[in-house]
């Protein structure tokens, strides 16, 4: 009878373990950032729950009493922190994920940069951040909020991803530029690469290669006057990180806005008067569209019930909404938001994004130790795609660090460590994957 018992204990235990494991990839939260009209200082962050439909609008001003300030479009998210870009106020707002209360703002515009449009993070207590009108790229102390130094990378700087060591800057001249600025982060120089025109957005691919996304040229001359042999088309090119040089064009025509990567079916969807659908096997676009809506923005969801986010902005004085899709293009589901929905950040128990496209992406990833539960010893692994600095290591439920698995710098490929818990008494434990580009965590439950 006892044995019995503690059959059932430790079946209930695992059942109870395996629903937390289901739930650590669902999606618990989503914010979207308003742009609000421009020059109103109307900017908003509605908040929707996926689990319950609930949808609430303008959440800083509520939590913090305060307005969030003018066109708000673009925001990452550190851990609990969610640093929001608020370009035409000059300010970063510093923000609380679970909680939305606001720290101190850090303040771009005091040494004439301006115009904050995006950021990177480069660890944890530094940020980049292009300066759209100050033709500069700032980094910043996290900790003090201040800039300590800018680098000059040419006119009107927009998108940012960092690989390889450097950061990729989308030179947009306001429409006329072609290029990307490239900052080596220890020298600081900055060296150019030629692109198609007016790229306005980078990413991260899922092959590690940075995907500029080229608007074109809509075709005005220095008047504003429409001239067609001036009008050119959207492509994407993509540089390797390794060589800095273009390795492959894909040209989607039109003018397109936003894009994220599907690397659950091996696709990239582009926001052009539609969604567009290019197979990432053979750059080739599919014949049709995904949907046919002008979206304003997209986000994707890959964990646990697969999903898009679609924002669509009217006009730009009235509220917007999401339409939330299927990897299909059905929908599923429509909420209501500010006015003009303009970014996502998507949050999950063990997994935090934030997307305007993935600009930021993990280069790493971190399995569930199996056996689990154990008594004494399991097995925990993970898999890195490019090399970095990482340690690993398991905490008890008083967040104190009882064990360090790994300390220094690791080649790309998958590993297997041994966690050996003959010294500690049953109950939950937590072991966590730190490296220079983000930081995981699981849950692991030892039974004696």
């Amino acid at each position: 009878m006892k044995n019995l018992y503690f059959f059932l204990f430790i079946l209930l235990m695992w059942a109870g373990l395996t629903q937390q494991n289901a739930q650590s990839q669902q999606l618990e939260t989503v914010y979207v950032l308003n742009e609000g009209a421009f020059l109103n200082a109307n900017s908003s962050v509605t908040r929707f729950l996926p689990q319950t439909g609930a949808v609430t609008q303008n959440v800083f001003n509520t939590v913090n009493g305060r307005p969030l300030g003018d066109v708000a479009n673009y925001g990452v998210l550190n851990n609990e922190t969610l640093y929001i870009i608020v370009s035409n106020s000059d300010k970063i707002e510093v923000v609380n994920s679970e909680t939305f209360v606001a720290s101190a703002p850090i303040f771009i515009e005091d040494d004439g940069t301006g115009s904050p449009a995006k950021m990177a993070l480069i660890d944890d207590d530094t940020g980049l951040v292009t300066n759209l009108t100050g033709n500069v790229v700032s980094f910043i102390d996290l900790n003090s909020g201040e800039i300590t130094e800018n680098v000059e990378v040419g006119s009107n700087p927009d998108g940012i991803v960092i690989a390889n060591g450097k950061a990729y800057v989308a030179i947009t001249e306001f429409g006329a530029g072609n290029q990307v600025a490239v900052i080596d982060l220890e020298t600081k120089e900055v060296e150019m690469i030629d692109v198609h025109d007016n790229p306005q957005r980078v990413y991260l691919g899922p092959d590690e290669n940075v995907w500029v996304l080229c608007t074109g040229n809509f075709g005005f001359d220095a008047d504003f006057n429409f001239d067609p042999e001036l009008e050119t088309f959207g492509e994407i090119h993509i540089i390797d990180p390794e060589i800095d040089e273009v390795i492959d064009v894909i040209e989607v025509g039109g003018h397109p806005q936003r894009m994220v990567f599907n690397t659950i079916k091996n696709v990239l969807y582009v926001l052009n008067d539609g969604i567009q659908v290019v197979d990432l096997e053979t750059g080739e676009l599919e014949d049709e569209l995904l949907r046919e809506e002008r979206y304003f923005s997209l986000a994707i969801w890959e964990g646990d019930e697969p999903r898009l986010f679609a924002g669509f902005a009217p006009n730009f004085s009235s509220a917007g909404f999401v339409d939330i899709l299927s990897f299909d293009g059905e929908k599923l589901e429509t909420f209501t938001t500010g006015i003009a929905p303009s970014h996502f950040v998507l949050i999950g128990d063990n997994v935090n994004t934030s997307i305007g496209g993935p600009e930021l992406a993990y280069s790493f990833s971190l399995d569930q130790n199996y056996p689990n539960p154990f008594n004494p010893t399991t097995q925990i692994s993970f898999q890195i795609q490019t090399a970095t600095n990482l340690t690993l290591d398991v905490y008890n439920q008083l967040g104190q660090r009882i064990s360090r698995l790994a300390n220094g710098t690791y080649s790309p490929g998958s590993y297997s460590l041994n966690f050996d818990a003959s010294n500690l008494s049953s109950g939950v434990y937590f072991y966590r994957l730190q490296t220079e580009t983000g930081v995981l965590t699981r849950k692991m439950m030892l039974v004696k």
